[in-house]
C-alpha cells in the first residue's frame, strides 16, 4: 500500500523550504536600473555599473566594474580614485582606474582585476602548479559607501558618483570556500 503525503509531514514542508530558497537565491542576483547620465547636467558626469558591489574574492574578481564619464576635454588622461568610506578611521584614497578621454569628450573603463586583488581585497597574486592563485593577506577595504571620483590631469576637471562595497553574502562565503578547495584561492 502506498502511503499519502500526509503521512509524511516532513517533506511537505521540505519541498516548500526548497522553494522559497530558490526563489530567494534568483531574486538576490538582481538588481536596480543602471545608472544613466543626467542630462540635466552641464559639466564632468560619472557613473559606476554596477552600483554596488560584494567583496567576496570569487564574486568581486568575476564582477565588471566600469565606470563612465562624460564632460572631459577630449584627449586627457584621467584617473579614478575611491575615497571616504563609513567605517574607516582614516580617509581612504584607493586608485581604481586610469584612462584617456575620447575625442567626443566621454571614457569607459573597466577596473582591473589585479586592481580589485591589490587595492579592493588588499591581497596578493603567487603561482603554483594549477597557475595564478589569489593569496588574502588582509582584510579587504572596509565594507560601506564611498565615493569615486574621476580627476582630468591637465584641466583638474572632476565628477564623482557613489560606490558601495557589501560584505560577501553566504553564497560568496560558499563560492570562496570551494575556490579554497580548487586551490584557486588561499588565505594567509
Amino acid at each position: 500500500m502506498v502511503k499519502s503525503r500526509h503521512e509524511f509531514p516532513f517533506f511537505g514542508s521540505l519541498v516548500g523550504y526548497l522553494v522559497i530558497l530558490t526563489a530567494l537565491m534568483m531574486t538576490g542576483g538582481c538588481s536596480s536600473e543602471p545608472a544613466q547620465f543626467d542630462k540635466n547636467i552641464k559639466g564632468p558626469q560619472l557613473i559606476v555599473q554596477p552600483e554596488s558591489v560584494s567583496l567576496g574574492v570569487a564574486k568581486l574578481l568575476g564582477a565588471k566594474i566600469i565606470f563612465k564619464g562624460i564632460g572631459f576635454r577630449p584627449g586627457e588622461k584621467f584617473m579614478i580614485v575611491l575615497s571616504g568610506g563609513e567605517k574607516t578611521t582614516s580617509q581612504v584614497a584607493v586608485p581604481l582606474s586610469f584612462g584617456q578621454v575620447e575625442k567626443d569628450s566621454t571614457f569607459e573603463t573597466e577596473v582591473e582585476k589585479k586592481t580589485k586583488i591589490f587595492n579592493l581585497l588588499r591581497g596578493d597574486v603567487h603561482f603554483g602548479e594549477k597557475g595564478a592563485i589569489v593569496l588574502i593577506t588582509d582584510s579587504p577595504i572596509p565594507t560601506g559607501r564611498y565615493i569615486a571620483k574621476a580627476t582630468g590631469y591637465e584641466s583638474d576637471k572632476t565628477a564623482q558618483c557613489e560606490m558601495t562595497l557589501k560584505p560577501p553574502s553566504l553564497i560568496d562565503k560558499i563560492k570562496d570556500w570551494l575556490g579554497g578547495l580548487l586551490g584557486n584561492i588561499e588565505k594567509e
